[in-house]
């Protein structure tokens, strides 16, 4: 095996893995006295790069080992589309592995697992990029060496778990963060919009003040200069005028507050043209409410892995980051691989994230496995699947996405901004 199936494809090789010996392809580490091997926990990785679990002992043959192995990297078992063959269990082991670009795979405590389980699990990821490294507590070393010699295992010096942060480097406040938009900026006041601004600046902080301002007057400018516009062209708002101009600053906006925020200020414009601007605000946020932010958080994309199906971890990740179903139905096999060749190459009409990749490839690993054409469809089952799969995972995933009836040529990020939200009356 030459060095190059040892790279680090992420570039975050955890310091207790680093070095020339932890580039084998079978390994072995014993615990030191009176440390369970079980520690070995801490050097797992949020991207996937480094994989840690206890084997289970009730899981047989290769399909089981497989399953075992898949529910560490976060397939669950009891999600839709799921193998029905142990035989698939063993390829899909192999797809995301590679997929995940996974560089170690560490069973913990593995001294009491059979030893035809542990040769299965060699077998498994043999076509992987993924080294395997056994680790059994103190006193076992020997006996699981003799156990895997048929596959020519190293003994290894025991790591040592690197304390404090992730061993990937990832900031793991950053990953456990909130994944919904309406969370993430300060909650404004719930006052009418002639004194909104005025409150908003004495209950907030000057620095989370400072992009209410930002927002508030430009919005506020621009909808003074499209009235503007209408009065020297001898012509008045009317309530489709009004919805119109209210759609476009709404579908702008990332967060419910800066929404408030836009309306608040179009309020005050129409209020300095002789207008009273009524929006009834529960009506939007009705409408609101499905949609993510204009940019789709990675930790969403997270979620995905719990699917063992790449067809449908990959549908969905492309939704994620914008694609709309129509163009997801048209991606092909070809465009897949030429974005495996160059990353900046658009699959269905987007860049494709960096979140959002291990589907991707794990779908075309999968397809390739199957010896599909290059100018075949990636996504089998045409509009009922791609829309099916969406709406699916809205409940599965407890995602943000979509509504029940899903337009064919619209993002993830459409805005749902009902017409009978507003009302209009002139001030004099």
């Amino acid at each position: 095996m030459t060095d190059s199936h040892h790279q680090d494809p992420t570039g975050s090789t955890t310091a207790a893995l680093s070095g020339p010996a932890y580039r084998h392809v079978v390994m072995v580490t014993e615990a030191p006295f009176g440390v369970p091997a079980t520690v070995l926990g801490r050097l797992a990785t949020s991207d996937l790069h480094t994989v840690t679990y206890v084997p289970s002992p009730g899981r047989l043959a290769k399909g089981g080992v497989a399953t075992d192995a898949l529910e560490a990297l976060g397939k669950d078992n009891d999600m839709r589309g799921k193998s029905r063959h142990p035989h698939e269990e063993s390829e899909l082991l192999q797809v995301w592995l590679t997929a995940h670009r996974t560089r170690y795979l560490i069973p913990v405590a593995c001294q009491r697992t059979p030893r035809e389980n542990l040769l299965h699990l060699v077998d498994l990821t043999k076509t992987s990029p993924t080294s395997l490294l056994f680790a059994v507590d103190h006193g076992f070393g020997d006996q699981l060496m003799t156990a895997l010699a048929a596959v020519a295992p190293t003994l290894v010096d025991w790591p040592t778990p690197r304390s404090g942060s992730s061993a990937s480097g990832h900031d793991t406040a950053t990953d456990n963060a909130s994944a919904h938009w309406y969370d993430t900026e300060p909650v404004l006041p719930v006052i009418e919009y002639w004194t909104f601004y005025a409150t908003a600046k004495r209950q907030l902080t000057p620095q989370s003040f400072a992009p209410v301002h930002s927002l508030y007057c430009d919005t506020l400018s621009r909808t003074n200069h499209w009235l503007n516009d209408l009065a020297l062209d001898g012509a008045e708002p009317d309530i489709t005028l009004a919805y119109g101009c209210l759609k476009t600053l709404i579908q702008e906006q990332s967060t419910f507050d800066n929404v408030t925020v836009v309306i608040r200020a179009a309020q005050a414009a129409f209020h300095r043209a002789g207008w009273f601007l009524n929006v009834d605000e529960r009506e939007l946020r009705n409408g609101l409410i499905r949609f993510n932010p204009t940019a789709s958080s990675p930790v969403l994309y997270n979620r995905l892995r719990a699917y063992r199906d790449p067809s449908r971890a990959a549908t969905v990740a492309l939704y994620l980051a914008g694609a709309t179903p129509a163009a997801i139905r048209d991606v092909s096999l070809d465009d897949l691989a030429h974005w495996h060749q160059n990353s900046q190459h658009q699959v269905a009409g987007i860049h494709v994230p960096e979140a959002a990749s291990p589907y991707l490839r794990a779908n075309l690993l999968a397809r390739a496995n199957d010896a599909h054409k290059p100018d075949r469809q990636a996504f089998l089952g045409g509009e009922r699947r791609v829309n099916l799969d969406i709406r699916q995972a809205a409940r599965d995933l407890d995602l943000n996405i979509g509504d029940a009836n899903l337009n064919e040529t619209s993002t993830i990020n459409a805005r749902r901004v009902p017409k009978n939200m507003i009302k209009m009356e002139a001030l004099r």
